[in-house]
């Protein structure tokens, strides 16, 4: 039973970063006026996770990748194209 409820918080808390990343990639989206940039969205991560929460890699052309580096956690990977 334990491990159930554990599970059942990692996953409620994975499921909120993910609500949290995608209304901020939505409102990169806006800022941006139909794109997304680098900046545009880590505006919108710092408004929704905090500074230093997150990392963001934009290393590849066609998509960003978010990890929320919450303190505790491994780090829970979002990848969405600009």
């Amino acid at each position: 039973i334990i491990n159930r409820a554990k599970n059942a918080q990692t996953e409620y808390e994975i499921g909120e970063e993910k609500e949290k990343v995608t209304l901020a990639a939505n409102e990169a989206f806006l800022s941006g006026l139909g794109t997304i940039t680098e900046e545009d969205l880590a505006d919108a991560l710092d408004s929704n996770f905090g500074s230093g929460e997150y990392s963001i890699d934009s290393s590849n052309s066609e998509y960003f990748t978010v990890t929320i580096t919450k303190s505790g956690s491994d780090g829970v990977v979002f990848r969405f194209e600009e």
